[in-house]
């Protein structure tokens, strides 16, 4: 199956459903990731596509689980500022 870039923010949905179990998560590490979606998306197809424009009700419903995720696990991003598909501003969370 080729690897869509959705599947990038499966690391962290599944931190977050383990957060309260007996598994214990020691860090994240993403890379590339859409944290807050990707403008490239609007030229993609199918709803993993559509799901990852910034505006979209996925990404709306991620960005909670995001921040619940980022304050009790460590994670570390590997981003390039030439990710033509993921745009480096897209992958950090801006405080």
């Amino acid at each position: 199956r080729q690897m869509c870039i959705r599947d990038r923010l499966v690391c962290t949905e599944a931190a977050f459903h383990l957060m309260n179990t007996d598994i214990a998560v020691k860090c994240i590490v993403r890379l590339g990731s859409p944290l807050t979606g990707t403008p490239v998306a609007k030229i993609g197809w199918g709803q993993s596509a559509r799901d990852l424009l910034p505006d979209s009700k996925y990404m709306q419903e991620f960005q909670p689980l995001l921040t619940k995720v980022e304050e009790q696990i460590p994670c570390f991003d590997i981003i390039s500022k030439m990710d033509a598909i993921v745009p480096y501003t897209y992958s950090v969370i801006q405080s």
